[in-house]
C-alpha cells in the first residue's frame, strides 16, 4: 500500500443511533468513505491493523477515489 490514509475514531451518527466507528479516508480526494467497526471484533487500533483493513476493502470493492457507496466493515 503505498498511499496514505487518514483514519478518525469518534462517535458517528450511523442509521440514527449512536455508534463508534473508524472513519477511513483517502489523503486524496476521497469519494468514498470506508467505515471500520473495531468493537465487534478482536481489533487492535494501530496503523498495522488499519492498514490491513484498508487493504482487505480494497481487496473487497472498495476505491476511495471513485464516488459509490460506503463500505461498513
Amino acid at each position: 500500500m503505498n498511499e496514505d490514509y487518514f483514519w478518525i475514531l469518534d462517535g458517528n451518527s450511523i442509521y440514527g443511533h449512536k455508534e463508534h466507528h473508524i472513519r477511513i479516508y483517502s489523503k486524496k480526494l476521497t469519494k468514498s468513505i470506508l467505515y471500520l467497526d473495531p468493537y465487534n471484533w478482536y481489533f487492535e487500533i494501530k496503523p498495522k491493523t488499519i492498514g490491513k483493513a484498508i487493504m482487505f476493502a480494497i481487496d473487497n470493492g472498495w476505491n476511495p477515489e471513485e464516488k459509490g457507496k460506503e463500505m461498513y466493515l
